[in-house]
């Protein structure tokens, strides 16, 4: 028997490979000759890059090793031979072999594509990392590029991939717990210092907004794989102004980074803190902006991320002149369609990209003020609405089209009867009433209403509030739709001075429902005597099409079952209960929704824990991760998904959210498509045969959701067992995958092998090898029976 060294050398011979010559250097694979890719400077065969499998064919066997039944007169190395000729293992394609530029994905040859660094990049297919390409350091983190590739068939309905062949991809989604809601905190920013007298720098009294302001891989761009940034207004001293009237806060951004929520810049007393920030792409320049309203609330500034400077900053890109009136609550749209965003306050509406004041109020609204397609033309354009009045342009001024006659401060569209223009809520903060009317060009006057002045205390007893208090005498925050019962018609939720109220969309626009109790799923005492007006949301976790209520008093964050009022979870958040809202967004980019809640210490203490406060923002995720998917975007107080696309964009043409039954509502986020999707790690194991010996072992997710970076592949010698663990005698090395993957991708891991090893596993087949992948805790699987790859061919010899 030779030597095993000498075995080496003639595997390395049989394919192709002079010792005393080393192959050609390369810096990217374009540099290397057809069929092989660089690695490590240097052209090697293009390694094999099958999907995962639950285990492979009984016992692992020469894989056309050494001549072929006499077709070939070489090696193939860890090739096949295919008619005669050798055929690089990557374009080894079920007994057929695909061309020089073509590669086998899921059973078919593929041309491959242009390099890319994610799937945004291919249009129609998706960008497979595992085919290797350039690299670049982005601090710490090697980002290496893909190919291109076209996504892989769908399997027919009741169907799953071949798990030795994969050839299609399966639907995966997971279930989430019907009832449970376990809630954990997952991140905080800012502390309470003991003294609720300012300055409490980390105080936030405004609502929090989530939008991708910079690049976090070093691919020149903001993309889904970018993580997303949380805005907020500090107001470390606000002066006790009763109304925010010159009250002086810092725009302050954070970040998830390092499994933290930290400060990644900040403008100090540039802001009110007691208005509301929006952001998104308004100038159409690569990146997006933060808008927010001046100190004294008469102009409005905008900021953008300088990205030359080391580790980015905040920079003005402009400020408005005088526009007329106070800013308060920011929107963002293309009113006209024309590809310009504007900036829309309840003064004047401004150009994105300069600042300049482009449109005026004939009529002040009053109240505050949304942008919506109210009226169903053919062109879907914007109309901008007042809980009074709706705005259409003319000219440079924003005429009135409809005038209710009844005054009010918070609006929101929904569609709750299934038919013709939708519906306008009004909420009256002096009333404490909500009002429900809609656009009719038929009627006089043009609108219709429908429900007039419904008091949303209900049957609480608003002399739970001292005489002089807003609770006592006003009520009614920023209203927010969704279905709460599963009915398909969204329902309306508000907040009051000593009570949080949830009425039936259904009811609402039941005309036989004569008695205003009647209207009510539920109200639960909460503690707002202050100001009687904040805002809140709705979110449905685990996907069962009833929204859960997200809503913050002046010591409580609650989140409440949506259609009896149960408390599911709570926690001490002191609040200033101006219009503040908790929010839900995907803010760590793992694939599943989390809560964003802001607090301040200034005016009031923990119920459970007297002399305790809490201050600047808190996030809660699920426990279990089981909670479903959602957009990492939430942009404005006035959000309604519609309205931004998750990269920032602010859409030329804006679909009616009320017109698509999915997306039906307002202030309550969520994923388009699948929002239960899952992963589903598989992972395969390939001989290395050349250029150093070992095992080529690839993770990919054949899923609907993200695979995080950080699945665990262990890799054995030895065969499989059903339910059995390997002995750790047997474990050959234990790797991590260093990047997320997306549906279809995979990652290349190389496992380097003793002398020993490589000639029992690799040469004589003597021991065979398997891997296991395991997906990280709190990631969602929808099957976990194909997690096991193993060793199904050798390396060839002379």
């Amino acid at each position: 028997m030779r030597p095993f060294s000498s075995l080496l050398v003639a595997l390395a011979l049989a394919a192709g490979c002079d010792p005393s010559s080393p192959p050609p250097g390369c810096a990217t694979d374009p540099d290397c000759p057809a069929g092989q890719v660089c690695q490590d400077g240097t052209c090697v065969p293009r390694a094999g890059d099958g999907g995962g499998t639950d285990a492979g064919t009984d016992g692992a066997t020469p894989f056309d090793a050494g001549v072929d039944a006499g077709t070939c007169a070489e090696d193939c190395g860890d090739g096949e031979c295919i008619a005669g000729a050798c055929c690089d293992a990557a374009r080894s394609c079920d007994r057929v072999c695909c061309g020089a530029t073509q590669v086998c994905s899921f059973a078919a040859c593929v041309d491959i594509g242009a390099e890319c660094f994610g799937s945004e990049d291919c249009a129609d297919g998706y960008c497979e990392l595992s085919l290797g390409g350039s690299t670049a350091m982005c601090g710490s983190v090697e980002v290496r590029s893909g190919r291109c590739l076209p996504l892989p068939p769908r399997c027919p309905d009741g169907t799953l991939p071949d798990p030795e062949h994969p050839s299609c991809v399966a639907a995966c989604s997971f279930t989430p717990p019907a009832s449970e809601l376990a809630v954990a905190e997952a991140y905080a920013w800012g502390t309470y210092d003991g003294d609720r007298a300012p300055p409490n720098v980390d105080d936030v009294r405004n609502s929090p907004i989530v939008i991708n302001l910079d690049d976090d891989d070093c691919d020149d761009r903001i993309t889904a794989r970018d993580i997303p940034e949380i805005v907020v207004i500090t107001s470390p001293d606000d002066g006790n102004r009763p109304d925010g009237t010159n009250a002086i806060g810092d725009l302050v951004v954070l970040a998830v980074d390092g499994g933290a929520l930290v400060e990644k810049w900040r403008v100090p007393a540039i802001a009110n803190p007691w208005s509301y920030p929006a952001a998104g792409n308004i100038d159409g320049a690569p990146g997006n902006e933060i808008v927010v309203c001046s100190v004294d609330r008469r102009t409005v500034y905008a900021f953008g991320v300088d990205t030359t400077v080391p580790g980015g900053a905040l920079v003005e890109r402009w400020q408005s002149p005088d526009i007329g009136g106070t800013c308060n609550m920011i929107s963002l749209a293309d009113l006209d369609r024309d590809g310009d965003v504007e900036v829309v306050t309840r003064a004047a509406v401004l150009d994105g990209a300069t600042g300049a004041i482009e449109l005026t109020y004939e009529t002040p609204p009053g109240g505050h003020v949304i942008v919506s397609d109210v009226d169903s033309d053919p062109a879907h354009d914007l109309e901008v609405v007042s809980a009074q009045r709706i705005y259409d342009i003319e000219g440079d001024r924003l005429v009135v089209r409809a005038d209710n006659g009844l005054s009010g401060n918070h609006p929101l569209v929904a569609q709750l009867d299934g038919t013709g223009n939708p519906e306008i809520v009004a909420m009256s903060v002096s009333r404490h009433s909500m009002t429900v009317w809609r656009y009719d060009p038929t009627a006089p006057g043009n609108f219709v209403i429908v429900r007039a002045d419904v008091d949303i205390n209900g049957s609480l007893d608003p002399t739970r509030c001292d005489a002089s208090s807003a609770g006592r005498n006003s009520g009614g925050g920023p209203p927010t739709a969704g279905d709460v019962n599963a009915d398909g018609v969204p329902d309306i939720a508000v907040a009051g001075g000593v009570g949080y109220a949830v009425l039936d969309g259904s009811r609402i626009m039941d005309p036989t429902v004569t008695d205003p109790l009647d209207l009510f799923f539920w109200t639960q005492d909460t503690i707002d005597c202050s100001s009687a007006q904040t805002g809140s949301s709705f979110f449905d976790f685990n996907g069962d099409g009833r929204a859960e209520v997200l809503y913050a008093d002046e010591h409580t964050f609650r989140i409440y079952r949506g259609a009896t009022g149960d408390v599911l979870f709570s926690a001490c958040n002191t609040n200033g209960t101006i219009l503040e809202q908790p929010i839900v967004a995907d803010i760590d980019n793992d694939g599943q929704a989390d809560i964003v809640v802001a607090s301040n210490a200034r005016y009031r203490e923990c119920l459970d824990a007297p002399g305790t406060s809490t201050s600047g923002i808190r996030v809660y995720s699920s426990r279990d991760g089981d909670w479903v998917r959602t957009r990492r975007v939430w942009n404005q107080h006035a959000y309604h998904i519609t309205n931004v696309d998750e990269d920032g964009t602010i859409p030329r043409d804006e679909a009616p959210n009320w017109a698509d039954p999915a997306l039906n509502n307002f202030r309550l986020n969520r994923q388009p498509g699948n929002q239960t999707a899952a992963v589903d790690a598989v992972v395969s194991v390939d001989p290395k045969c050349t250029s150093g010996f070992g095992l080529f072992v690839t993770v990919r997710n054949l899923g609907e959701s993200v695979l995080p970076a950080g699945a665990i592949v262990r890799v054995y010698r030895g065969e499989p067992m059903a339910g059995v663990t390997p002995p750790d005698t047997d474990r050959l090395v234990e790797l991590t995958t260093t990047r997320a993957l997306y549906p279809a991708q995979g990652e290349r891991l190389v496992v380097d092998l003793t002398d020993a090893d490589q000639r029992a596993i690799l040469l004589d087949g003597t021991t065979g090898a398997f891997a296991v992948v395991e997906v990280a805790s709190g990631v969602q699987e929808c099957r976990s029976d194909n997690n096991t790859g193993r060793l199904a061919r050798l390396c060839g010899l002379l």
